[in-house]
């Protein structure tokens, strides 16, 4: 089939085609005469079914069935023209020659080889015009061609010409078709923010689903359903519903069947060019930048540039005739600053972004609209963010912190699942760098969200999110962020040294993340601090009705006595730390927590520790009246002396008894002393060192009493002299305390705090077990303890062993002995029990529960009443010192009575 172009004049149109048609022999005819293109002058348009061809198209700007003006001729093709564009890959053995040069032999041969059978098999399809063979390139031996249909093909027909051609050349080939499939645009340029359809036909049922792209300069990208995009496939058939549309989606639409049948690819598709009406990027600049009035009568000219970016459209420019004026310092460029009623100005702060990632956030915008596959998207925008915020220096401000949380949010809310390895790499690197940033920069954005909600909140929320929509198991360290994750039973993961075990009951993924840093960001109960890394524990799928995960903690700081820990889990809805499903597990293992639930958990340690109700109160009155009372049992003591100490044993008795009572009203006052608040560093250090030798002193003169008992008792002949005793008592009772004291002192750094002393009651330091300087007063209290109950004991038996006919001149020093032992019976049980207490209420922690509460009480009551335990056993248990202040008051009362009823004659006289 051939076709023919004529040029004719409009009025002979009749008479020409009248003889075209007469025209015929045997072996060929002319049929089909059809005016394609009128022109009047230069001005022509097609005639209905045709338009004008790609070149004209391309080089005048005229499309379609325009009227057009032109200097040369023109014609209009028909719209059902169909040009192919093909590459052949034939076998170089066999047609190597037509890589020769074109007036080689061997070309000329090859070429027409090719072409008369290529030739030969297509022009057998309907409305056959041409073929042209354009070049031969290497890649085995590729023959580039292009067809031209004046009139619609068959999809069908040409796979089975193609076919055949492939079949004679023994080669593979590659076909793309324009006009098999027609695009519908809509008329340009669509409106912004408009709704509108792009769709593509095809006559012929082309038995496969077509794929869209856009093309545009930044490259092309594939069309799904999305936010804005919405794809509707079929083999005739397809369509693309766009809504609000931008500047996004200008650019050139294509619409591709693709037909793979193996050696042969066939690629019927189209293309369309949609002009979006973008509205116009504006940009105001004023010079002077900082215009600043000398005075309220000088003008200040004021230059103000409005400019709109060059996008090819002319817009109309309208000012405004409003003048603002505002009474603000002088600040940089795109920063703010807080003002304040008291006329105080805030620091700046600086409210631009850096370009690169404004960049990431518009990307991470428009993932989801349509434009290419979602996952793709997403793997774009991470590892650019990744690379925006590398250098943590530079984008330490609230502003830029606040775009990369935007960009992790933003992502989380659009991604159905992470299966990108290397996405999920840059989404972790991302979120240890910005973790890099300062805490005030992450502050000084809080609560500017609509819900009002922190960046650290949203921050956290969004990386959890993520880590759940992976699909696989993750497992990598980044400075600031570590992923662990098992699929076991009694699943054990490691984060920052710490283990969080989940129990036997779920066999999925668990994933443990642990998070630098965030702990000082999330917001905290003003009575307490977090004391431990924030650790999130997620699983892939759902968890069943009874779980229980146990995490081990490393405190950051240590834990001190009696201070309450809290094991919190985060809860999203409250924005707050809650204590609900989670139990800690005492102070024994003070990091060690249990919770009933899936969470991101951390600890929050009390800023105070914990007080026992009315200890202050029962302390100082029980000071109050031991104080009162040792000082009644030394006065008692002086006034009787004389009187009631008649043998060496009674010496021995209440000379230990003075120096008990002395010591004991020293450590009194010093402890009193020391419960002022806000007490100097020296001064406490000075009563802490008074109280450990005093109490220390106490127990060493009772140690002296229960020697000298045991001597007595074993050597019942053999008598000591008050002045030996003395010097030994001294000796024992004040030099050995006073070198426990000053060695400890020195050993302690020479007393520092901390080391030696603890300002919190000013008292010795308990630092663990065997551990503190409290050792150095418990140590020889529980060997004297042991002493005196070993020495009691034995003087006891040697009581109940002694003789009957033993010399009646012993008995003063047997009674007096007993009462020694009496003494020392019940001093010691006081002092003792009350110090065992003591060093258990060292052991126990208040957070222990009750016990605790119940044996400080205990100590508080017996500690504080020691004094007043002293007068009773020493003073009024004591029946000859008891008489003698007895018969004391008797003497002395007729005289005081007798005189105070002369002064009260005297009185009544006058």
């Amino acid at each position: 089939m051939i076709y023919f172009k004529l040029t004719i004049e409009k009025s002979a149109h009749a008479k020409v085609t009248n003889v075209l048609t007469s025209f015929g022999t045997n072996l060929w005819t002319i049929s089909n005469v059809t005016e394609t293109t009128n022109c009047e002058a230069n001005s022509c348009y097609c005639m209905k079914g045709y338009k004008w061809n790609d070149t004209v198209c391309q080089t005048q700007n005229c499309c379609g069935n325009s009227t057009c003006t032109f200097t040369s001729p023109a014609h209009c093709v028909s719209v059902s023209t169909i040009k192919i564009q093909g590459s052949v890959h034939l076998d170089p053995q066999t047609f190597g020659g037509c890589l020769a040069t074109k007036t080689n032999d061997l070309y000329i041969k090859c070429n027409e080889n090719v072409t008369v059978k290529m030739k030969t098999t297509f022009s057998t399809i309907n409305g056959f015009e041409a073929l042209t063979i354009q070049n031969y390139t290497v890649g085995s031996v590729i023959a580039n061609f292009q067809m031209v249909f004046v009139s619609s093909v068959t999809s069908q027909d040409l796979i089975t010409k193609s076919q055949a051609v492939i079949a004679s050349l023994g080669a593979s080939m590659i076909l793309e078709t324009t006009g098999v499939v027609q695009i519908h645009m809509p008329p340009n340029p669509v409106k912004y923010d408009s709704n509108d359809t792009v769709s593509c036909t095809s006559q012929d049922d082309l038995g496969t689903d077509p794929i869209w792209t856009l093309q545009q300069p930044g490259g092309v990208n594939t069309i799904y359903n999305g936010t804005q995009a919405t794809v509707i496939l079929g083999h005739r058939e397809t369509t693309v519903s766009l809504n609000d549309i931008t500047e996004l989606w200008h650019g050139t639409y294509k619409c591709a069947y693709i037909i793979n049948n193996g050696s042969l690819i066939i690629t019927h598709q189209a293309n369309g060019l949609m002009d979006v009406a973008v509205v116009p990027d504006i940009s105001i600049t004023i010079n002077p930048q900082f215009p600043r009035c000398k005075d309220s009568l000088s003008l200040l000219p004021v230059q103000i540039n409005c400019q709109a970016a060059q996008i090819g459209y002319t817009y109309n420019v309208s000012w405004t005739s409003d003048i603002t004026s505002a009474l603000t310092p002088v600040t940089q460029s795109k920063y703010s600053m807080n003002g304040s009623t008291g006329g105080v100005w805030g620091k700046t702060t600086s409210q631009c972004v850096l370009q690169d990632l404004y960049a990431v956030l518009q990307k991470s915008l428009i993932v989801d609209i349509g434009l290419g596959l979602l996952e793709k998207n997403g793997a774009i925008v991470f590892s650019e963010l990744q690379r925006s915020t590398n250098n943590s220096a530079l984008i330490d401000s609230a502003s830029n912190i606040n775009a990369t949380v935007e960009v992790l949010s933003n992502m989380q809310n659009k991604l159905k699942t992470m299966q990108n390895s290397s996405a999920v790499s840059d989404f972790l690197s991302s979120s240890s760098n910005i973790l890099n940033t300062t805490e005030g920069s992450w502050k000084n954005n809080n609560g500017n969200t609509e819900d009002n909600t922190t960046l650290a909140e949203r921050y956290l929320e969004s990386v959890e999110e993520l880590i759940k929509k992976t699909t696989f198991a993750i497992n990598q360290t980044t400075p600031n962020v570590v992923v662990n994750t098992c699929n076991e039973s009694n699943c054990r993961n490691s984060v920052f040294n710490v283990s969080v075990t989940l129990g036997d009951s779920y066999n999925g993924n668990v994933t443990t993340t642990g998070f630098q840093k965030l702990h000082n960001l999330l917001p905290s109960p003003s009575n307490a601090k977090p004391n431990s890394i924030v650790v999130s524990t997620t699983t892939g799928t759902q968890l069943p009705s009874s779980v229980e995960i146990t995490i081990d903690f490393v405190l950051i700081s240590p834990r001190p006595r009696n201070v309450l820990i809290k094991c919190v889990a985060w809860n999203n809805n409250t924005g707050q730390w809650s204590p609900d499903g989670c139990r800690w597990q005492g102070a024994s293992s003070p990091g060690l927590c249990v919770c009933q639930h899936l969470s991101s958990f951390a600890i929050l340690m009390s800023k105070e520790p914990i007080e026992i109700d009315g200890a202050s109160q029962i302390t100082y009155a029980g000071l109050g009246v031991s104080v009162i009372c040792l000082l009644i049992s030394l006065m008692i003591e002086i006034t009787v002396w004389s009187t009631v100490v008649k043998t060496n044993t009674l010496y021995l008795r209440h000379t230990a008894h003075f120096n008990i009572s002395l010591c004991l009203l020293i450590a009194d006052c010093c402890f009193l002393a020391s419960s002022i608040n806000q007490i100097p560093a020296i001064w406490c250090q000075i009563f802490t060192v008074l109280k450990h030798f005093c109490y220390l002193a106490m127990f060493f003169w009772m140690l002296c009493l229960s020697i000298t008992l045991l001597h007595q008792a074993v050597y019942l002949f053999h008598n000591v002299s008050k002045t030996s005793y003395l010097r030994f008592s001294l000796v024992l009772g004040y030099a050995c305390p006073f070198l426990i004291v000053f060695i400890t002192f020195i050993i302690n750094d020479t007393g520092a705090e901390g080391s030696y002393y603890s300002s919190d009651g000013c008292w010795l330091v308990y630092k663990g077990l065997l551990q503190g300087s409290i050792y150095t007063f418990i140590i020889p209290v529980g060997i004297i303890i042991f002493i005196n109950t070993f020495s009691m004991l034995v003087v006891i038996m040697k009581l109940l062993d002694h003789p009957k006919s033993t010399d009646k001149s012993c008995d003063k020093e047997k009674n007096a002995a007993k009462t020694v032992m009496r003494t020392v019976i019940l001093l010691t049980p006081i002092f003792g029990v009350t110090w065992i207490l003591g060093f258990v209420v060292m052991i126990l922690d208040l957070t222990t529960g009750p016990i605790a509460f119940a044996v400080n009480y205990a100590f508080i009551l017996l500690n504080a009443f020691q004094g007043f335990f002293i007068l009773l056993t020493t003073c009024i248990g004591d029946r000859m010192v008891r008489e003698t202040v007895l018969s004391r008051f008797r003497k002395k009362a007729p005289a005081s009575f007798s005189e105070s009823t002369t002064k009260m004659d005297s009185s009544l006289k006058k």
